[in-house]
């Protein structure tokens, strides 16, 4: 009997055994976009909306896991005024990786692997 109620613990535990994946590393993943006007500018990516606007300062945050980390972190937007430069800043754990200046049209993107 006790080694039947043994086996069935063991199944169990078999079971409920799984991969630890609090130990796995989080990145946090902050976007900033800035403009030197207040002329409208077409947030594409990353928003929380298909169409979304901003005027001179955007700003969002996200999270991934290290298992995940194969993309790129990934900024666009456009402005029709060709006056306007837009900034794009992409911060990983707080530390900046990457920033970029461009009128009309701004891509900026981080690889993480």
């Amino acid at each position: 009997m006790k080694k039947t109620i043994l086996f069935f613990i063991g199944i169990a535990l078999a079971f409920c055994a799984c991969d630890n994946d609090d130990d796995e590393k989080i990145y946090i993943i902050k976007y900033v976009v800035r403009a030197n006007t207040d002329s409208a500018i077409q947030m594409l990516w990353p928003t929380p909306k298909p169409i979304f606007w901003i005027k001179n300062y955007y700003e969002c945050s996200d999270t991934i896991k290290e298992s995940d980390a194969t993309y790129s972190a990934y900024i666009e937007c456009r402005c029709e005024d060709t006056v306007t430069i837009m900034t794009g800043e992409i911060y990983i754990d707080g530390e900046l990786k990457v920033t970029k200046d461009a009128k009309s049209w701004l891509k900026v993107s981080y690889q993480f692997k």
